[in-house]
């Protein structure tokens, strides 16, 4: 089996981003595209300031959404990563 990056949350979650997946003891989580590109680009842009319109292009390449939907994938996110509150 193939070594497979790992990047483990706070909240003891693991994403894989090469499944496209978020584990945890209990589950599995598969995230849809959106939730996957916005994920790898917080990650990879950790620590620096991203602005909505960034989280937009990302999130939908080559489309056009509004902010709910951004909004929708964070929500989602969160949930998914157990997150008990913003900070």
């Amino acid at each position: 089996m193939p070594n497979t990056e790992q990047i483990r949350f706070q909240t003891n979650v693991c994403y894989i981003e090469s499944q496209g997946v978020l584990k945890t003891p209990e589950s599995t989580l598969k995230l849809n595209l959106s939730e996957q590109y916005i994920l790898s680009y917080l990650i990879d842009n950790y620590g620096k300031p991203i602005t909505k319109d960034e989280l937009l292009n990302v999130g939908w390449p080559d489309r056009i959404v509004t902010e709910a939907s951004l909004f929708q994938v964070i929500r989602a996110l969160r949930v998914k990563l157990n997150e008990e509150k913003k900070r």
